[in-house]
């Protein structure tokens, strides 16, 4: 794809508008607006301020709100980008907003649909969903539901740790973006997504963050990844003590005769424990 793009972007989560920022730097396009908000009521979050500075510092007009129809609409009719791109947004655009970008609206979204639709990709880890990825898909009135452009996955990583899950998931999203941009301009109206697999990425609750050690090692991993990965954080319960847990490490020791749950020792960043199948090393501190 030789030509340059104009491009409105919408993000509500700073290293998703980093990532597109890259790509369309990278590749010649030009962001002529990015669209960032608080987000709802129920979700409010503070990542829009940290986008408005890393675009103002790059040049890039940035519009934050929270109203799309009567806002964010008129700005884009008088700017007719090329493409809408859509990544980490949490509010629906409307068809009168996806209609002023002359090619069309796209959204990425960072799990292997139809798995895993809503605002929770993270859940992909947590349930340790065997392949993760991205799919970029055209946008629709309701979230996460259009016909896919592109789709990039990869094996779930073992460890399943932040160094190794970003190196892995990271670049599905960058060629799941060229891809579905590529066929986007070509006039592609992408493919229906299945019935089958249909998922849904909820927020994690308060207790989904108390991990159990009666698990497998690998699980209780992958679940504190998750959770630090989506800044809620882990929390482990053992003996009358609560600690906040920032990582899992497994351990190649065993100790067949340590009960489940148990600490093995206590090391200057952490505990040792006992799980349901092995011995971790939790990073974590005490609560209170």
């Amino acid at each position: 794809m030789s030509t340059p793009l104009r491009i409105a972007s919408f993000n509500n989560y700073p290293p998703a508008f980093e990532l597109v920022r890259g790509w369309a730097a990278g590749h010649g396009h030009e962001i002529v607006i990015e669209v960032t908000t608080p987000g709802p009521k129920s979700r409010r979050t503070d990542g829009y301020k940290q986008i408005a500075a890393v675009a103002g510092e790059n040049n890039i007009e940035t519009l934050v709100s929270t109203r799309m129809k009567t806002v964010v609409t008129p700005v884009l009719q008088a700017l007719k980008p090329d493409v809408i791109l859509s990544f980490t947004f949490p509010w629906l655009l409307p068809p009168e907003l996806v209609a002023t970008a002359k090619i069309g609206a796209i959204n990425v979204h960072p799990a292997l649909l139809p798995a895993y639709r809503g605002p929770n990709p993270f859940r992909q880890f947590y349930e340790q969903a065997p392949r993760v990825g991205a799919t970029v898909h055209w946008i629709t009135p309701e979230f996460d539901t259009g016909n896919i452009l592109a789709q990039i996955g990869g094996d779930l990583p073992n460890p399943c740790l932040p160094e190794t899950v970003m190196p892995a998931w990271g670049p599905t999203m960058l060629m799941a973006i060229q891809d579905g941009v590529t066929r986007a301009v070509a006039g592609d109206p992408g493919r229906v997504q299945p019935t089958d697999g249909v998922s849904y990425g909820a927020a994690f609750t308060e207790q989904e963050r108390w991990l159990d050690l009666g698990e497998k090692s690998y699980a209780l991993q992958c679940k504190c990844t998750a959770l630090v990965m989506s800044d809620l954080g882990a929390k482990v319960r053992i003996g009358g003590d609560s600690w906040s847990v920032s990582r899992v490490t497994m351990l190649p020791e065993a100790d067949g005769h340590a009960a489940v749950g148990s600490i093995l020792r206590i090391i200057a960043d952490g505990l040792v424990v006992q799980t349901g199948d092995g011995v971790v090393h939790l990073t974590a501190g005490k609560d209170g």
